[in-house]
């Protein structure tokens, strides 16, 4: 019996030690660039934008967290991100709130204008 309590107990560890699943970068995301940076210049805003990793008991990890950035923002079109605000896990608790978030803005660039 001892010995299930100490599996037990170990697989409970794992769980809360686990730093989450890794996140691949897609194909249109590879192009997107994120940063604390203004846009360049001539990009135009599409909207807010999330990224997320962790949550529960497994502590989220802020690379993995951009790349679900730039995941989502290549869903929206984008092909610039400006990061406006990063949320790290609560480290002070075993098990708690371990989601590392980070909010941003939206960019693409701005299609040229033809001149008659």
């Amino acid at each position: 019996m001892r010995d299930y309590i100490a599996i037990l107990f170990v697989f409970i560890l794992q769980a809360c030690v686990s730093s989450g699943s890794k996140i691949e970068l897609s194909k249109a995301a590879l192009k997107v660039k994120a940063s604390m940076s203004e846009a360049p210049l001539g990009y135009i805003e599409i909207g807010p934008v999330f990224g997320r990793h962790g949550g529960d008991c497994q502590r989220g990890d802020r690379e993995e967290a951009i790349k679900d950035l730039r995941n989502n923002g290549a869903e929206l079109g984008a092909e610039y991100i400006r990061i406006d605000s990063v949320l790290a896990p609560d480290l002070s608790r075993e098990c708690g709130y371990q989601e590392y978030t980070i909010r941003g803005v939206a960019f693409r660039a701005q299609a040229p204008t033809l001149s008659r």
